[in-house]
């Protein structure tokens, strides 16, 4: 997620990761990386920790917006967002070490599809993955292979959780997002 409104001078991309008991939805605990303003989320994550705030608690906070301060939708809020998605079962989500792991296996079983702009790919993408622009898979969802776990990438995590609902739309079954995209990908690229 972006710290400040994304058309704002100075905006960057920090990553929230949440942790809560499966059982209970209660936060257990939080991490915030990257270059933007981080302590806001910290501080929210925190206060949400020592008065034992559920996911769901998270997901409908209403924060002070104002674009050079803050976004719209504060990025701890998308996190519980995503998580509670997770938790219900509408997003299933793969985390890079453990991409990495099975790409280095041989795992067959993948087919890694990359839906960023044409611009993001050419300063790199995962070895092998295929690339249709999120506004154009749809037209190309007959050269995915269905019989496999269709992996989707792209920068941060959204448009893959928006193309995972286009291809279950079309009958895709086991789709499969790339955490943090390729902002959280650390290894080698194309």
């Amino acid at each position: 997620a972006h710290d400040l409104a994304h058309y704002y001078p100075g905006n960057h991309i920090i990553l929230v990761k949440l942790i809560a008991d499966k059982a209970t939805y209660r936060v257990l605990g939080g991490q915030v990386v990257g270059e933007g303003v981080i302590d806001k989320p910290i501080d929210v994550l925190a206060t949400a920790i020592t008065l034992g705030a559920k996911v769901e608690d998270l997901a409908k906070l209403d924060l002070a917006y104002a674009p050079p301060f803050s976004t719209a939708m504060p990025p701890v809020v998308t996190a519980a967002n995503v998580l509670l998605n997770k938790l219900s079962g509408r997003l299933t989500g793969i985390k890079p070490q453990e991409l990495k792991a099975r790409l280095a296996a041989g795992d067959g079983d993948l087919e890694l599809v990359d839906v960023r702009k044409e611009e993001e790919v050419m300063l790199g993408k995962i070895p092998g993955a295929k690339h249709f622009e999120i506004d154009t898979l749809e037209q190309h969802a007959d050269e995915i292979d269905r019989n496999k776990e269709v992996v989707l990438i792209c920068k941060v995590g959204l448009r893959g959780y928006l193309s995972a609902i286009k291809l279950r739309a079309l009958g895709f079954r086991r789709v499969t997002v790339l955490e943090g995209g390729m902002t959280a990908w650390p290894y080698e690229t194309e």
